[in-house]
């Protein structure tokens, strides 16, 4: 009898993503190339949980918002994954790679003591993976944006959370993936509210004075 396939875990996958040269440059298409054959989650869990970290991302936060609305496009409409040649060819410093995948690295090694298979009725059909893109979707336009800092948390937290569901099968994950993300507009609406109101309350006390 041929030996049963053992699961890769998710450290084991985002270490694999270390190219075996240390100190060059590594283009976007090198990560696409590793993550594309074990799934739209893991790809877009790779280019979200950053967001999570107090790590700078030169050049590459609005790319990687794009590339997480792509894919949650491309998901949404059954479609394999794909990336136009210009996000392909953007390149991530070693060091901020190495850094992404030590982080990476012991996030996983968190969270693969908690997940394991529940409320399979979220995950199981074609339909469910549909309406997960859009969540996706949605949540990268807003990584996307040019928000001030602090505000990527929430849409990447609810990222995160959806892939870590999908990969593993957990329901309490997904229902908590979609509670962060229902909140993360209410929360932006009342940072928009108080902004407006302290410079409204600043320009009253200018013109006053």
């Amino acid at each position: 009898m041929p030996e049963p396939v053992l699961k890769r875990t998710l450290s084991e996958d985002l270490r694999s993503l270390l190219p075996k040269d240390p100190g060059i440059n590594v283009p976007i298409q090198h990560v696409f190339n590793v993550m594309v054959g074990r799934g739209y989650a893991l790809l877009i869990l790779f280019f979200s949980f950053p967001f999570l970290l107090p790590l700078p991302l030169p050049g590459l936060s609005v790319p990687f918002g794009v590339i997480i609305a792509l894919f949650g496009l491309r998901l949404t409409l059954a479609q394999k994954p794909w990336l136009p040649q210009a996000l392909l060819r953007r390149n991530i410093q070693y060091t901020t790679l190495s850094a992404l995948v030590d982080k990476g690295v012991w996030l996983a090694s968190k969270v693969e003591k908690v997940l394991k298979p529940r409320l399979l009725f979220l995950s199981a059909s074609e339909y469910h993976f549909r309406v997960h893109g859009v969540l996706f979707v949605c949540m990268g336009i807003v990584l996307a944006l040019p928000l001030p800092p602090g505000t990527n948390f929430p849409p990447a937290f609810s990222i995160v959370l959806l892939c870590l569901g999908m990969m593993e099968r957990d329901g309490y994950f997904i229902v908590a993936s979609y509670l962060v993300g229902i909140a993360t507009p209410i929360l932006f609406a009342f940072i928009g509210v108080g902004l407006y109101k302290a410079v409204l309350g600043s320009c009253h006390i200018i013109l006053g004075g």
